[in-house]
C-alpha cells in the first residue's frame, strides 16, 4: 500500500475497494460520522443504462461488472478537484432508474482523508499514486459466503432486479470472488476487514496529532469548522447507499450497482 509524507497540508485519498457487499459503503459511513471526512461514492459515476455502447452480457444487457461501464476519468478529475482545490461537482445516481439524476458539491478541509469508495475503485489506486494523492489502499472483504448473504439481503431490500436475477448473479459472484479480490490486491490495495481498515486509519491519525499541533502552533479548536482530521501519520496529509438521499452531499449511497448491475 502505497503511503506518502501525510505532513504537507494537503489532503489524500483513501481508496476502499472490494467485491459487491464487502462493506465499503459501510466502512466509509463510519469513516465519515467518527471523523467526519468526506466521503466520494465512486459508484455514482456509473454511466447511463441506455447509452448505446455499454458493455454487454450473454444475456444482451448492461454489464455493470465491467469496468466500461464506468466513467473512471471522471472520477479521477473529480478527486483531482477535490484535494486541489477543496470542493468538486460530482454526480448522484439512482440505481433503479440506472441514470444520473442529478448532481452536488462536495467539498473537503485542507487536512481531510477523502475516502474514495465502489466497485471500481481499485481501477484508480495506480492514477492516484502517479499524481501524488494516494495515501492508502484496502481491499476490504468478510469471507465469499458473508459477503453473498449480506448482498443478497441488500439487493432484495432495494429491489434492484428481480430476485432470481440477484440470486443467480450473487452466486456467481461468489464463486469468482478470489479472483476478484486477489485482481484488487494486485493493483496495490492491502486485504483486511472493514473494522481492522477503520483501526488503522484511526491509529494513524491519533498518533499525527501531536505533530500536526506541534507545526501548527495552534490549538485543535482553532482548525477550521469541517476540517476535523489532522493528516495522519505515514502518508500524504490528508470528500452510494440505495438511492441518493440517505446521508445528503456526504455522499453515503448504496454499495454498488446492483443486480446484474451491481457491486
Amino acid at each position: 500500500m502505497a503511503q506518502q509524507d501525510e505532513r504537507t497540508g494537503r489532503a489524500r485519498v483513501v481508496v476502499v475497494a472490494g467485491p459487491s457487499g464487502s462493506g465499503k459503503s459501510r466502512l466509509a459511513a463510519r469513516l465519515h460520522g467518527r471523523f467526519g471526512w468526506p466521503v466520494v461514492r465512486l459508484d455514482d459515476f456509473y454511466r447511463d443504462g441506455d447509452e448505446p455502447d455499454l458493455p454487454r452480457s450473454p444475456l444482451g444487457l448492461p454489464d455493470w461488472d465491467d469496468p466500461r461501464s464506468w466513467d473512471g476519468a471522471g472520477a479521477l478529475a473529480a478527486l483531482r478537484a477535490l484535494v486541489e482545490d477543496g470542493w468538486a461537482q460530482v454526480p448522484t445516481y439512482d440505481i433503479a432508474a440506472s441514470a444520473r439524476v442529478g448532481s452536488h458539491v462536495q467539498r473537503c478541509g485542507r487536512d481531510d482523508l477523502v475516502i474514495a469508495e465502489g466497485l471500481f475503485a481499485a481501477e484508480l489506486i495506480e492514477p492516484l499514486r502517479r499524481s501524488g494523492l494516494l495515501h492508502s489502499a484496502y481491499c476490504v472483504g468478510r469471507g465469499r459466503w458473508t459477503t453473498f448473504l449480506r448482498r443478497l439481503s441488500r439487493d432484495l431490500r432495494e429491489h434492484r432486479k428481480p430476485p432470481l436475477v440477484l440470486l443467480r448473479r450473487g452466486l456467481a459472484l461468489a464463486r469468482r470472488e478470489p479472483a476478484i479480490v486477489a485482481a484488487i490486491v494486485a493493483r496495490g490495495a492491502r486485504p483486511m476487514s472493514p473494522t481492522a481498515a477503520e483501526r488503522e486509519l484511526a491509529a494513524r491519525r491519533s498518533a499525527s496529532l501531536p505533530h500536526e499541533r506541534r507545526v501548527a502552533g495552534r490549538p485543535r479548536s482553532s482548525l477550521l469548522v469541517g476540517d476535523p482530521l489532522e493528516p495522519s501519520a505515514d502518508g500524504p496529509e490528508g470528500g452510494r447507499e440505495g438511492s441518493r438521499g440517505d446521508v445528503g452531499q456526504v455522499g453515503v449511497k448504496s454499495d454498488e450497482k446492483a443486480g446484474n448491475s451491481s457491486p
